[in-house]
């Protein structure tokens, strides 16, 4: 298995089981250069939040998404159904404990 990033996503798996020929990306703390090309072709705000997090906003519909270290995001392709591309978020086990805990210490690996 592979590791990537430095940091607490340094001990995080990348990803083996998602489809292939969609674009994504994992969330790693160092990367959000990376991330915000991801998001280029949408209207998003990106924000940090506690806990190496990464909030990201919709600028239209106020919709949002949290991202913990390791996280995926994915580029659903359009469809007959859906004729714009959208966003979608892959989460990894180890991440549930970043975003439920009240406690610092669990924010970290």
């Amino acid at each position: 298995m592979s590791k990537m990033g430095r940091g607490p996503a340094a001990k995080i798996d990348a990803p083996r089981d998602l489809p292939s020929g969609i674009p994504w990306v994992q969330w790693r703390v160092e990367n959000e250069d990376e991330i915000a090309r991801f998001l280029e072709g949408f209207e998003v705000r990106m924000r940090p939040a506690p806990g190496n997090q990464l909030l990201i906003q919709g600028r239209y519909h106020r919709w949002s998404l949290q991202l913990s270290p390791g996280d995926c995001l994915v580029l659903q392709p359009a469809s007959a159904e859906y004729p714009r591309e959208r966003l979608g978020l892959v989460r990894v086990p180890e991440s549930a404990k970043f975003r439920e805990s009240e406690n610092p210490e669990d924010f970290r690996f």
